[in-house]
């Protein structure tokens, strides 16, 4: 078998290789001129090097502490043998919806500021107090579903659970050196707005309350008595906007809230973003230079 090696930094060597191959060659192995630039090879480092933009949304991961008052249940007002049940843990159910009867007569559940004492009139139609689940809210997710066809169910005895009424939520702690900008808060794919002490707003407590990672959550808030649960979430810009993008090595740190790059024998402050696979982000004030020092002097500083 003959094999033919290929240097393709040699264009003729490659023609006459593949010249080869065509008048039936087996085998062809490449071998790739893989060296580096002299200039890394001999270990020099560039003077400055070109600073690059990137488009970012800032993503923090941050810790939201979430008070509830513990999972709450949807109880039977009537007695009998359980006939229907469509009951679903993750499945939302809402005001005028039914996934149960008992002795062959549906429950709906229903919705009303207040729990009902008597019979209820919805959409037009009477329905027996009986025959009422009461929701606390208009649309709630079931949690659990302790029930089993056939089985005989006592007066005020437990259909479905819910989540727990969530009464507040919070971020613990804001992440350091975040871009300034209008954020968002992102839980389960769903969107949360916050006050400005990092405090989720009124209207959406109860979307929060509905979120698969809280439910999950509330699971031990009930076995251990807990009244608060930890959730973490994506805490991100509303927009995108452009951040610089420089080597660490020419990051000069005066202090731990002073730094700065060299550029043109000049330092410039810049906000430290993050880093990722040796690359830093940063923020300039201004306007970011065309280029920084690759790796500034041992003794530079940051200037008054």
């Amino acid at each position: 078998m003959k094999q033919f090696f290929i240097d393709i930094t040699k264009p003729v060597a490659v023609f006459l290789a593949i010249l080869a191959l065509a008048t039936g060659a087996t085998t062809a192995l490449l071998l790739v001129n893989t060296a580096p630039p002299s200039s890394i090879a001999d270990g020099e480092d560039p003077e400055s090097v070109q600073v690059t933009a990137q488009e970012t949304y800032d993503r923090k991961s941050v810790e939201l502490n979430v008070n509830g008052q513990g999972e709450r249940t949807l109880l039977a007002g009537k007695s009998g043998i359980l006939t229907r049940y469509e009951c679903v843990p993750g499945e939302k159910i809402a005001s005028g919806s039914s996934v149960l009867s008992i002795n062959g007569k549906d429950l709906i559940n229903i919705h009303t500021e207040t729990p009902p004492y008597e019979n209820v009139v919805f959409e037009g139609r009477t329905i027996e107090f009986e025959n009422v689940i009461w929701l606390p809210e208009p649309e709630m997710v079931i949690n659990s579903c302790p029930l089993s066809l056939g089985q005989n169910v006592g007066f005020e005895q437990v259909l479905y659970t819910v989540p727990s009424q969530v009464t507040g939520a919070k971020i613990a702690e804001f992440p350091e050196n975040m871009i300034a900008g209008d954020r968002v808060l992102r839980i389960s794919e769903e969107e949360f707005h916050l006050n400005k002490d990092g405090a989720v707003s009124q209207k959406d407590l109860l979307k929060l309350a509905a979120t698969q990672q809280y439910r999950q959550q509330v699971m031990g808030l009930v076995s251990t008595g807990s009244e608060s649960v930890k959730i973490t979430a994506d805490y991100s810009l509303v927009n995108p906007v452009n951040i610089s993008v420089v080597p660490p090595s020419a990051i000069v740190t005066e202090t731990e809230t002073k730094t700065c790059v060299i550029s043109d024998g000049k330092p410039i402050a810049v906000n430290i973003i993050g880093s990722e696979l040796g690359r830093t982000f940063v923020e300039f004030a201004g306007n970011a230079p065309e280029s920084v020092t690759f790796r500034p002097e041992k003794d530079a500083t940051c200037g008054e």
